[in-house]
């Protein structure tokens, strides 16, 4: 029996080191390291914009997704998208509506570090309609 009880233990404590791994990870880790290699892209991603290096869904969509005619990226953070879609596709025009100022000059970095700076359309967005 106390076999099974060290084996649940181990098992908590692995969670709790997972879980100690993630908040580090997304936490602490933007907070030292401003320049990420993503889906081939070079991106600066400062404290405070949204970060697509450690989530799936940018992923999928950078993999997945094959765009043309107008394409749009809403909310775009550091524009990895816009950026991915510009260099990688040949599509009509790229904009990207950003709400978030820093986010915003994140996202121009980020075409300028991939020479795709004239090809995207970068359109400040307000979250309030006037």
């Amino acid at each position: 029996m106390p076999y099974i009880i060290a084996t649940v233990s181990m098992g908590r404590l692995r969670l709790v080191l997972v879980r100690l791994a993630l908040r580090l990870t997304h936490e602490l880790l933007p907070k030292l390291v401003k320049y990420f290699r993503f889906v081939g892209l070079n991106l600066f991603i400062p404290y405070g914009v949204f970060n697509p290096v450690y989530t799936v869904s940018t992923a999928l969509i950078l993999r997945h997704v094959r765009p043309y005619g107008r394409v749009a990226d809403l909310g775009g953070g550091s524009g990895a998208i816009a950026v991915h879609v510009a260099k990688n596709f040949r599509v009509r025009e790229v904009i990207a509506y950003v709400i978030n100022p820093k986010a915003l000059a994140t996202s121009i970095i980020n075409a300028r570090l991939s020479d795709v700076e004239g090809m995207i359309r970068f359109v400040p967005s307000s979250s309030h309609h006037s």
